[in-house]
């Protein structure tokens, strides 16, 4: 990552009581985040994914008393408590790709957000491409608590306005030595920045704030857009 999304997010739950992160993925973001709240909630549709997280966990010795995770898809979130701040990040919202989805997702939120909580979405912002890489291209190289790597690799095809894209994540030891594979496919469609803003203020939410690559740019050619709201 380019900016630095993981500080976004620190600034914006710090302090905060209860935070529930969707689609938390390996932990990249929530552990970093588990240490400047009170409590985290990470879910993620993957088991393998929260297996990770947890791995992750028991290697960096984090503190982990203050994080629950739970396999979870986002379209049936079935959560009991009720959260100050929520965060869909790294443009997860992507992933649902039918606008219709993501605004029974957005109401769906409305049940478990604490009075005066905000929750907080971020996209990728549309690119116009002539072409877009078919093959299997490095995606990154992340380093893991254990002296190992984690490596993705991604393969987009488009279907009209979605796009296919297969990920496979590599896990070397501290070695270079292989250990596993874990293969994702999965679908996005990309969303202007009006649209999820108008979606947001159709549900009843009113905006706190915007920003641009994580607040580390403007509107030109920016590649993220993140948007903070809360209950009107």
């Amino acid at each position: 990552m380019r900016f630095d999304d993981i500080g976004f997010y620190i600034d914006r739950t710090m302090g905060k009581d209860s935070v529930l992160e969707i689609g938390s993925g390996t932990g990249r973001i929530g552990i970093p985040v588990s240490k400047v709240c009170n409590r985290l909630v990470g879910i993620d549709a993957s088991l393998p994914m929260l297996l990770m997280f947890q791995q992750k966990l028991q290697q960096s010795r984090a503190m982990a008393s203050n994080i629950q995770l739970v396999v979870m898809d986002a379209r049936s979130l079935a959560l009991q408590q009720k959260f100050d701040y929520i965060f869909f990040g790294f443009s997860s919202i992507n992933y649902l790709t039918d606008p219709s989805e993501v605004m029974a997702f957005i109401q769906s939120l409305k049940s478990i957000l604490q009075v005066n909580g905000r929750v907080l979405l971020d996209i990728f912002v549309p690119k116009e491409l002539a072409v877009l890489p078919t093959d299997w291209t490095l995606d990154y190289v992340r380093p893991l608590p254990s002296g190992g790597q984690l490596k993705r690799f991604k393969q987009i095809t488009p279907e009209g306005s979605i796009n296919v894209i297969k990920r496979r994540y590599e896990e070397y030891s501290a070695t270079r030595t292989f250990k596993r594979v874990i293969n994702t496919e999965s679908r996005i469609r990309p969303y202007r920045p009006e649209e999820l803003k108008n979606m947001l203020i159709t549900s009843g939410f009113g905006i706190c704030g915007e920003w641009w690559n994580y607040g580390q740019g403007s509107s030109d050619n920016a590649a993220f857009f993140s948007i903070e709201a809360t209950l009107s």
